[in-house]
């Protein structure tokens, strides 16, 4: 790669760590609102709770981005992340999202 090709990869990877640490931020903020009753409360069977919705985003960092990008084994069990039905508390969810990030 050359300087100019070195010079965009580096600024895409400091946009994209900025923007995961403002998502995290916003995510955070809404999750410290939630008990973790609420965090794993469906309204329906066919609902995710916001809990699901978290371990999902985990799943995606995982393999798009640890696997893809950085070449780690894909370890992702997508069906778990929508069959877990509690377990974690709403602040250990978002130290599994925070802790995916921060890899980068």
């Amino acid at each position: 790669m050359d300087a100019f090709g070195e010079e965009i990869a580096a600024g895409f990877r400091e946009y994209s760590c900025r923007r995961l640490g403002q998502m995290a931020e916003q995510m955070e903020a809404c999750m410290v609102r939630l008990t973790d009753a609420q965090v794993w409360q469906r309204q329906g069977v066919h609902e995710n709770t916001v809990g699901n919705l978290v371990l999902h985003l985990c799943g995606n960092m995982r393999q798009w981005v640890m696997h893809g990008v950085g070449r780690q084994a894909d370890v992702r069990v997508r069906d778990t992340e929508f069959g877990a039905e509690g377990g974690l508390s709403g602040a250990e969810l978002m130290g599994l999202f925070r802790g995916l990030w921060r890899y980068w």
